[in-house]
């Protein structure tokens, strides 16, 4: 495994990952996270296996997101997971 593929499984448990997969796409992980969207999506494949939504699962979600009240369950737990994630990227040795 590469060194940023042996990084991102030291902090960024398969369970977590799953997870934060529900409320946002490769890309918006990867953009948070700083790291390329290719190289997220190799790990997402190569090392973890985890099947990943479609684009129009995240397009949906996104209006669904706007639809709904700031103080929603979903509205909640996606900017929770925008902390997260920030946090991720304050740690990112790359």
């Amino acid at each position: 495994m590469t060194k940023r593929r042996i990084w991102l499984s030291n902090i960024l448990p398969k369970e977590t990952l799953e997870k934060i997969l529900k409320t946002h796409s490769p890309s918006t992980i990867a953009n948070y996270i700083g790291l390329d969207h290719n190289t997220f999506i190799k790990f997402i494949d190569r090392v973890y296996k985890i099947p990943h939504f479609n684009k129009a699962y995240y397009i949906g979600l996104s209006y669904e997101r706007k639809k709904q009240s700031k103080n929603s369950s979903l509205n909640k737990l996606y900017e929770e997971t925008n902390r997260f994630l920030i946090e991720l990227r304050k740690n990112n040795i790359f």
